[in-house]
């Protein structure tokens, strides 16, 4: 999914178009019969530079879902502000996770997170916010309760909160990246 991600930005900065079905390289055509969430996440010098992501798919198949949100990242301030230059499209590093619905489960407590292979959703209905940390994205000291305190953050929730305020999933994705 990392190349898909690298052609659709790489014709778009350079061409102005947007990536046919016919530019799709072949390690994508499989992603055209499923329907999971992804993310997308673009590095440069070592920091995150763009991320976009939907915990549900809202296009027809994943490969658009993961065409949309690779155009999407374009639009994160911090891509423009450390990417001067397109022609340095070639530098960046990209990750792509993917995810179905049924690889994400409700946890009762965050001590249940699995930090070395899960990621969290955060939910809270009664605030309207939702987050989310993928897997491995914590590299020091990566606790789950350190997931849940970023989570939170990420979230802008700065006050205490009961278990009634939020719900927690687990998430497992599948990961594709060229670093």
């Amino acid at each position: 999914m990392h190349e898909l991600v690298r052609k659709t930005l790489e014709i778009y900065l350079r061409e102005r178009r947007v990536l046919g079905h016919s530019d799709f390289p072949p390690s994508a055509l499989p992603h055209l019969n499923e329907k999971n969430a992804v993310f997308v996440t673009l590095y440069f010098g070592g920091k995150v530079i763009a991320s976009q992501g939907r915990i549900n798919c809202k296009k027809e198949n994943t490969l658009y879902e993961c065409v949309d949100l690779a155009l999407a990242c374009l639009t994160d301030p911090r891509f423009s502000e450390n990417l001067k230059n397109p022609d340095l499209i070639d530098q960046i590093h990209i990750r792509v996770d993917t995810f179905a619905p049924s690889s994400r489960q409700i946890l009762r407590n965050i001590s249940e997170l699995n930090v070395r292979d899960e990621g969290i959703i955060f939910l809270s209905q009664n605030l309207g916010k939702l987050s989310v940390i993928l897997p491995n994205m914590i590299k020091e000291n990566p606790t789950s309760e350190a997931y849940f305190e970023l989570a939170k953050q990420k979230a802008g929730i700065t006050t205490e909160l009961t278990n009634a305020d939020y719900v927690i999933y687990g998430l497992k994705t599948t990961v594709s990246s060229d670093f």
